[in-house]
């Protein structure tokens, strides 16, 4: 029998000519209704548990190629189907599992004489974000062609999972290691790869490590790799991008610096230093940096351009 409201309800709804349906009464679920949610419940944990296991073993150095990345782009394809899930509202199990199974292959590196290297096309995210970038970098991501393979494609199947708003908290792990290795001076490619993806993918997230990133990113501009410079490069430039789109006391401080690091290197005798200095003055002589000070950089640039080009040598491109 209705309640008291449910009559009141059902009389407004007459009164104003809709029809109205007698509701069935809630019934809760018996025995068997418990037990069939209970199996899926099951099977869905036992297969996330399972995919995870294999995928924790896909990474070891004896694991053939053609099996690491089988098991990156089953990570990209259970980022994009967890990216378009309604019910993920937090960190999930799965999430953190996925991003758990990443480390190893983001933080690989191999020589630059290797010939193992990257075919893949970074295809447009199609995915849903917390956080869409609202710049366009001048520096477009262009060192993918040049990367070993596993970590090239890690590094797409990291872009996709940082697009995913239950992931802040292991992007987030995952971009201190990234600074850790910058300050040490080590994995620079991995590093340089990582501090990019957050800034594309989510700025709110990288721009409270902005400081850390302006105090450490220097060496990779120096490293012998040129496809490490380059993603350096491409990292400072959407860094730069979100720090103009922010107004901070401290924005000019970060400008200052990474001019004068840019200055250095273009006074250096090295090529690998010239070469990552030219690059870091096109970062910060792009047009969406309200940068003050620009005429050194011009000049220093153009004067790193005509001495290489008087002594015959193409290192200054």
């Amino acid at each position: 029998m209705p309640s008291y409201r449910g009559r009141e309800r059902e009389s407004a709804l007459n009164a104003r000519g809709v029809p109205v349906h007698p509701s069935s009464p809630r019934t809760t679920p018996g025995p068997l209704q418990r037990a069939t949610a209970a199996h899926e419940a099951w099977l869905r944990t036992s297969a996330e548990g399972e995919l995870c296991l294999y995928l924790s073993e896909c990474f070891g150095s004896a694991t053939p190629l053609a099996e690491q990345l089988g098991g990156l782009q089953i990570i990209a394809a259970v980022v994009n189907s967890a990216a378009d899930d309604d019910d993920i509202s937090g960190p999930s199990v799965l999430i953190t599992n996925l991003a758990n199974c990443l480390r190893v292959p983001l933080s690989s590196t191999e020589p630059s004489g290797t010939d193992q290297h990257c075919r893949l096309a970074r295809a447009p995210h199609t995915t849903a974000s917390h956080q869409q970038p609202s710049h366009t970098p001048s520096h477009r991501p262009q060192t993918l062609s040049r990367l070993p393979l596993v970590l090239a494609a890690a590094t797409l199947a990291f872009g996709r999972l940082a697009r995913v708003g239950a992931a802040a908290e292991p992007v987030v792990a995952e971009l201190r290691r990234a600074l850790g290795r910058l300050s040490a001076g080590s994995k620079l490619d991995s590093a340089t790869l990582v501090v990019r993806e957050v800034a594309l993918a989510a700025p709110s997230l990288l721009y409270v490590h902005v400081a850390a990133i302006f105090g450490s990113i220097w060496p990779a501009f120096r490293d012998a790799r040129a496809a490490v410079r380059q993603s350096a490069a491409e990292a400072l430039d959407a860094v730069l991008q979100i720090v103009a789109e922010r107004p901070s006391a401290a924005r000019g401080g970060w400008y200052a610096a990474a001019r004068g690091e840019a200055l250095t290197a273009l006074r250096s005798g090295s090529a690998e230093a010239v070469h990552g200095g030219l690059l870091a003055a096109a970062a910060l002589l792009s047009g969406g940096t309200p940068y003050d000070g620009k005429a050194p950089l011009r000049a220093a640039s153009g004067a790193c351009v005509e001495r290489e080009r008087a002594e015959g040598r193409g290192e200054c491109r």
